[in-house]
């Protein structure tokens, strides 16, 4: 057990460490919107680490449990909306974006009707959905941690929050798309690793046949 708490203060201790590195040589451009020069494999790797938070854990293993592998329909509606975004919406967006100076949702949609309850409107219902996207992802790793008993429901909470606001307050958007690049290898390692355990304990049709 002890393994398991030194491992996983190592990893938060290198997250916010590297979270203040970057914050101490990024401009106030760099902090709200990554200085608008992201490339994309970052922003990829990026989309990546945020997709396989706690939220996303939680659900799709629910969606697998519930619907067995009818959940791969899903995952390539997914991606194919991904890949629409990414090649046809995304570069119209950076291109005004970059010539108008926006910063938030809301600033996208006035720029062409031009009227500020349309701006404030999208902007607090995007907030909403990212808070309450923050709130799954508390809940969830909260759940996570506890069911692993390494610590209780409630302490788990107040250590997700407590992480969270010194990210938060330390990385602004350059230092989150550096730290999503070395999460993102982190979960790719891991994902061989159970990969290969669940595998090797048995053959792939035995795997396929068992109940969902």
């Amino acid at each position: 057990m002890f393994g398991v708490y030194f491992y996983l203060a190592v990893y938060v201790l290198l997250l916010l460490a590297v979270s203040y590195f970057v914050s101490t040589k990024q401009k106030d451009e760099d902090f709200l919107i990554g200085g608008r020069n992201r490339s994309g494999w970052q922003i990829m790797f990026s989309k990546f680490a945020g997709a396989i938070g706690a939220g996303y854990f939680i659900t799709y293993t629910g969606f697998a449990y519930e619907y067995g592998t009818g959940v791969f329909a899903m995952l390539l509606g997914l991606l194919c909306g991904y890949l629409g975004f990414a090649y046809w919406a995304a570069p119209k967006i950076h291109k005004d974006s970059k010539k108008l100076k926006f910063y938030t949702m809301g600033d996208f949609v006035f720029s062409e009707p031009k009227n500020l309850f349309t701006l404030s409107l999208t902007n607090t219902i995007s907030n909403i959905i990212l808070f309450l996207w923050l709130l799954v992802g508390i809940i969830g790793g909260a759940k996570i941690v506890s069911d692993f008993g390494l610590m209780s429901y409630s302490m788990a909470v107040l250590w997700t929050v407590g992480v969270i606001m010194v990210y938060i307050y330390l990385a602004g958007y350059k230092a989150v798309i550096i730290t999503d690049v070395i999460q993102s290898f982190v979960i790719f390692g891991l994902l061989a690793i159970v990969t290969y355990s669940v595998i090797s304990s048995g053959s792939v049709s035995d795997i396929l046949a068992a109940p969902t």
